[in-house]
């Protein structure tokens, strides 16, 4: 998937959005990988 940039930052989102409703919000490892991901991706919507 490295060479497939939109479909990596697809499932990121996939993965995030599943974790979102999995953990609490304001859960500490949802904030990491939230951060993570908006570093990675700066030009993505928000989640």
């Amino acid at each position: 998937m490295k060479d497939q940039p939109v479909a990596l930052e697809a499932a990121h989102r996939t993965y995030i959005d599943a974790l979102s409703v999995a953990l609490p919000e304001g859960d500490e490892f949802l904030r990491r990988e939230l951060e993570g991901f908006e570093q990675k991706y700066p030009d993505s919507q928000a989640i």
